[in-house]
């Protein structure tokens, strides 16, 4: 397949898999939202620019990403990537714009649900629009394990994931690695690695009980890696899972609505590479409170 086809299929698809996981739910808060302004969205700072921007986000939603099973969003709504990344780009800048419209209703754990949910639906389109472009210029001449490594982590294949990875830094030659090998080292190589094949991770997230090594966002789900590095080649996966999940690093992403995937991964000072893994579903999303 010819490489502007196949990026315009990945695009396509990823966008379709994008909007069917959000678009119910979000038609049905605008719908609410729009049905009891006045005690809603108009009693809020802001409010009648609030349900504005809301009105802007669900109009072009609805005028542009709404699909059918029998067609793709290149070429039925957009003719080429180019012209699907220009019109994601000025979404992207007219909700930055307007950001602090809701930023100014943050009041902590009292903060409104209409805040709520109008944040998490900024953020997505944000990481929705990154995502995109990554995808749109990553490289035709990307080895086939790099792109089989990003597509396996989508799907939620953590063994081909890491056996894929582990391939890759295999091939770095053993005069190149640093005299003394540490977690840092490694994790550099991940993320990385990571970043040029448009995952777009996100590291040294700091929470209240901790520093999140490596966050990994996808549309129906998010991955949270922790590393160790193992100097006598025990396992260390078990105990990077356990740091996760002890230090409650999922809590700072359950408002995203998705679910949660714990990730620890041990790297062998022997081997130079990633030796065991251990993977653990952490969170699983409840029916929206709108349906």
């Amino acid at each position: 397949m010819h490489p502007i086809v196949e990026r315009e299929r990945e695009l396509s698809e990823y966008l379709e898999e994008w909007i069917s996981a959000r678009y119910k739910d979000w038609s049905m808060f605008y719908h609410s939202a729009n049905q009891d302004k006045r005690n809603g969205v108009y009693r809020l700072k802001s409010g009648d620019r609030l349900m504005d921007l809301l009105d802007d986000i669900m109009g072009n939603i609805e005028e542009h990403f709404a699909f059918d099973a029998t067609s793709h969003i290149i070429p039925s709504r957009f003719s080429s990537i180019p012209q699907l990344l220009q019109f994601l780009d000025n979404f992207q800048k007219h909700i930055k714009k307007n950001f602090h419209l809701i930023e100014n209703n943050f009041n902590g754990e009292e903060t409104d649900l209409v805040v709520i949910e109008m944040y998490k639906m900024c953020q997505d389109i944000d990481q929705m629009v990154t995502r995109c472009q990554g995808i749109y210029m990553s490289d035709e001449n990307i080895p086939i394990p790099y792109q089989q490594a990003r597509m396996a982590l989508r799907n939620n294949d953590l063994k081909l994931f890491v056996m894929l990875m582990g391939s890759l830094i295999k091939s770095v030659p053993y005069s190149v690695h640093k005299e003394k090998l540490d977690e840092g080292y490694f994790h550099t190589i991940i993320h990385v690695i990571t970043a040029v094949l448009g995952m777009n991770p996100v590291s040294e997230t700091e929470t209240s009980d901790g520093r999140i090594d490596m966050m990994i966002e996808y549309p129906n789900r998010i991955f949270i890696m922790e590393f160790k590095y193992s100097k006598d080649g025990k396992d260390r996966s078990k105990g990077a899972l356990k740091q996760i999940k002890e230090n409650s690093y999922a809590e700072a992403y359950y408002i995203k609505g998705k679910q949660i995937e714990g990730v620890g991964m041990s790297f062998s000072q022997k081997t130079r590479n990633i030796d065991h893994f251990k993977q653990e579903c952490l969170y699983k999303p409840q029916v929206s409170i709108y349906q």
